[in-house]
């Protein structure tokens, strides 16, 4: 796998597959954890995109079989 830098903006589904690949299940929780740390140093656009980005991950989640 070869390694890539995603763009939370541009590719908040990328960043969520990104996430399930490596956290799995609790790659929800650390897309809330990231747009919460974004809100508490004032970044709303960082946190705009974390939270499109757990959003994507939940989607992707309830999508995939068990």
């Amino acid at each position: 796998m070869t390694k890539r830098k995603l763009d939370i903006r541009r590719d908040p589904g990328g960043v969520a597959r990104a996430l399930i690949e490596r956290y799995g299940v609790a790659a929800i929780s650390v897309a809330r954890y990231k747009a919460l740390w974004a809100r508490s140093v004032d970044d709303s656009r960082s946190w705009e995109a974390w939270q499109w980005v757990a959003g994507a991950t939940a989607e992707l989640l309830r999508a995939e079989p068990e």
